[in-house]
C-alpha cells in the first residue's frame, strides 16, 4: 500500500511551501514603493482636478442664479476649494527636489490644514443635514455639534505635529496622525448613523419603511 502522507518530502515540494518575508527596509523595496506610492498620489489628485474642473458648473449655476440660493453652497464650496489647494500643495511636495520647511508658507503645513479644512467643512455639511432631518432637535443638536468639536480639535492637533528636525520637515508622531483619521472616521460614522435613523423614522411616517431607500438611491 502506498503511503499516502510520506515522512520525507521532495526537496521541491518543501521548497514550494516556503513563505519568503519582503524584507521592507531594503533599501530596493523602499524605492520601489516609494516609486508605486508616487505615481499612485498623481493619479488620485489627477481624477480630483477633473472632477473639479468638470462640476464647475454647479458652482457657476449658483452665481448665475439658475439655482435657489442656499447658505451651505459657501460650505460646500469651501469643502472643494480646500481640496483643491490640498491636492496642488501635494503634488508641489510630490515634485521637490528638496524637503522644505515648516513654517506656514510651505506645502508641508499648507496641504495638512487645507486637508483637514477641507475635512471639517465636508463634517459641517453633514451636521446641518443631521440637524435639518432631526426637525433642529436640542439633543441632536448638541450631539452632532459635539462630534464636529471633537473632530475640529484632533485637526488642530494633527496640524501641529510638524516640526523642523535638521534640514527636514517632519512629523513628530504618526501614531498621532492615525488617531487624528480614526477620530475624524468614527465621527462621521456616527453622524452618518443618526442622519439614517432621522431619514428612516421621517419616511416610515409618512411613505412607508421602503421609502427611505428608494430616497437614499434617487440621492445617488
Amino acid at each position: 500500500m502506498v503511503n499516502a502522507f510520506p515522512s520525507q518530502r521532495s526537496p521541491s515540494f518543501s521548497l514550494f511551501l516556503v513563505v519568503r518575508m519582503v524584507n521592507f527596509h531594503d533599501p530596493a523595496v523602499v524605492a520601489k514603493d516609494n516609486f508605486v506610492l508616487l505615481k499612485l498620489w498623481h493619479v488620485v489628485d489627477g481624477i480630483f482636478l477633473w472632477e473639479f474642473f468638470t462640476n464647475l458648473d454647479f458652482e457657476w449655476s449658483f452665481i448665475r442664479r439658475r439655482r435657489r440660493y442656499r447658505w451651505t453652497i459657501w460650505i460646500y464650496s469651501l469643502s472643494r476649494l480646500a481640496t483643491l489647494a490640498a491636492v496642488i500643495s501635494n503634488l508641489v511636495l510630490l515634485n521637490l527636489d528638496t524637503s522644505p520647511n515648516c513654517s506656514f508658507s510651505t506645502p508641508v503645513i499648507f496641504a495638512s490644514f487645507s486637508a483637514y479644512l477641507a475635512l471639517a467643512a465636508a463634517s459641517l455639511l453633514l451636521v446641518i443635514r443631521v440637524i435639518a432631518i432631526w426637525n433642529r432637535n436640542k439633543v441632536v443638536i448638541v450631539v452632532a455639534t459635539t462630534m464636529w468639536a471633537i473632530n475640529g480639535a484632533f485637526f488642530i492637533q494633527g496640524i501641529s505635529q510638524f516640526r523642523y528636525v535638521g534640514d527636514h520637515c517632519k512629523a513628530l508622531s504618526v501614531e498621532a496622525s492615525k488617531i487624528t483619521m480614526i477620530v475624524s472616521f468614527l465621527t462621521d460614522v456616527f453622524l452618518l448613523i443618526i442622519m439614517l435613523v432621522g431619514l428612516f423614522r421621517l419616511d416610515c411616517h409618512r411613505h412607508g419603511a421602503l421609502a427611505t431607500g428608494r430616497f437614499l438611491w434617487n440621492q445617488v
